[in-house]
Parts: structure tokens; sequence; C-alpha cells
């Protein structure tokens, strides 16, 4: 199951994120809570009573805040259970300062089981986009608690902590503020939602998160995104033109160069930028420029037939 959406609060960042993350609030203005409990830091037990459209079901489990960036994004990684079945969710949950207030953005995936797993895409979405309003609805009514205000406020620099770039990527204009050490790669996947661009080893081996920066394959995980201010930046969505696709992507789909695909999109970005260089290479070369991008399914034997498939398009 997948959800996303956006609210907008007529107040500062640093106050959202106060209010967002003030236990006594969450506690106060989540929906159905009837007990949130912090064992750890950012690490909750929680009780439920949702009564939410066909849902009326008593839920225990852990809410956990990871990867947290402070005034901009976090993660919260949901655990709990149910009579009617199980709920394992991750939502990204992102805060963007605008003129006139500050923009939330969610996006999330969840696996379900039991009863839950069986009443339908749309009756859970419709249910999620209830929470959620009534959510926010009342965060905007809630005050912060002086702790949390008291946190933020020494916090060297404030709201400065945030660096403008204004970056192209795919043809379009991006100006936001990063967080100094947010990756590349998270700011493609997390701010602008383009997920085609894989996080696969978190060690720079892998190459699933090959894009290209002003038309140089590169590993995303081994750029900060400040790095990209001003650059021009192209992912594997900002190849195929509407419905076709592009020469390269066309070789992996008629050459089965994929199984899993896990791999696909840095292995497609890294053979585009051999075939823009090199517009004829032998399988020998192919290798060589494959070298930083492992598939663990294909044998390779289908990708480098892919590579020439295209190269004989692209002529």
């Amino acid at each position: 199951m997948h959800f996303e959406g956006t609210h907008k609060f007529p107040m500062g960042t640093r106050l959202v994120w106060a209010l967002l993350n003030d236990p006594g609030v969450l506690a106060r203005a989540t929906p159905g809570i009837k007990e949130l409990v912090a064992y750890e830091l950012d690490r909750y037990d929680a009780h439920f009573h949702i009564k939410l459209g066909p849902i009326n079901s008593v839920f225990k489990g852990k809410l956990d805040v990871v990867d947290k960036i402070t005034l901009r994004r976090y993660k919260l990684v949901v655990n709990v259970d149910a009579p009617i079945g199980v709920v394992q969710a991750a939502v990204i949950i992102a805060l963007q300062r605008e003129d006139d207030g500050t923009v939330v953005s969610f996006t999330g995936d969840g696996q379900l089981s039991g009863k839950l797993a069986r009443m339908g895409q749309r009756v859970l979405t419709g249910v999620a986009r209830m929470f959620t309003k009534q959510f926010f609805k009342a965060i905007g009514k809630e005050t912060p608690g002086e702790e949390i205000l008291a946190a933020l406020g020494s916090l060297s620099g404030g709201e400065r902590m945030a660096v403008p770039i204004k970056v192209t990527v795919n043809g379009k204009v991006h100006e936001h503020e990063v967080e100094p050490r947010q990756l590349l790669v998270q700011y493609l996947r997390e701010t602008l939602g383009l997920t085609g661009t894989h996080v696969g080893c978190d060690t720079s081996n892998c190459g699933s998160c090959t894009i290209h920066v002003d038309g140089k394959s590169v590993k995303a995980c081994t750029l900060l995104a400040v790095q990209a201010d001003g650059a021009t930046v192209r992912t594997v969505e900002g190849l195929a033109d509407g419905d076709t696709l592009h020469p390269i992507q066309e070789g992996f789909n008629q050459e089965h160069g994929l199984q899993c695909g896990f791999c696909t999109p840095g292995m497609i970005m890294t053979s585009l930028e051999l075939l823009e260089n090199n517009a004829d290479p032998g399988d020998a070369e192919i290798r060589h420029a494959l070298e930083g991008n492992f598939c663990r399914c294909t044998g390779y034997e289908n990708i480098v037939r892919s590579v020439k498939y295209a190269a004989a398009k692209m002529k």
C-alpha cells in the first residue's frame, strides 16, 4: 500500500517541527491514540483505538522516528498489530518553508495482513486520508511544550542550517534548501520523488544509484546535494520521450537485460554514457564500462546484448 499527501500550516518551519516532535502534542493530536509512551529517545510504545470508515479496532505496537534531520525531515517507522491484522509501514515526513507558511509532505509504503489486507487499496487509502486530515487539523490547534521549544532555540544558526541550492534535473529547474550533509541520492528520491535512482549498498560499490551530472555518470551516493548546486542532472526518469522508451531502455527490455530490476536504472545510466562517447563498443569495452555496477541476477550476458542493441538503434 502506498500513500502520500501534503498539508500547509500558516506558521514557520521551526514551530511546525516543534509540534511534530512533541510527544505531548502527538499524544493529543493523533486520532484514536490511547497511550504514547517514550521508552527511548524518538521511540514509542503506542496504543490506538482506530474508528475510521470500516475500521474499528485496537492497535498496539511501536512507533520509531529515525533518519532525523532537524527542521527538515524524518522517517516514521510503524509496527503495530490488531485483531484485524498487522501494519508495518515507513513514512518520510518532510518540511518545506514557503513565504506564507510551511508545507509538510508525507510519502510512505505499508504492508498489511489479515482482514486489513483484504479491504482493498481504495478503502485503505480513504482511511489514511481521513486519518492524516484529522491529525494535521489537530496539530494546527496545538502549542508545543517549553522543553521542545528550548531545545530548538539552542540550535546554532536555527533554520540557517539549511543551504539553498539550484539544480536542473531532467530539464526542470529545482530550488530547495537542503541539509549540508544530505546526499544527492536522498535529495533526488526524497525531495524530488525521483525514486528510479536506487540505493543498494550504502558503500558506493553497487552502482544502483548511478545518474548523470553534467553529462558524466556519477554514483549519487558519493555526492552531497550541495555539490550539485548549479549542475545539470539526468536520472533514468528523464530518458523516455512520453511513452516512447529511449533506445537503451528498449534494449534492456528487448534483450532481457534485467530480472529483479533493482540494478537496472544504474546499469542504464552507465551504459548510456558509454554509448554517448563510443557509438560502437565491443563486448570488452561494455564490460569494462560496467565494472562499477553490480547485478546479482542476470550474469551480465544479456546486459551486454542490451547495450549492443541500443548501440545499433542509436546509430
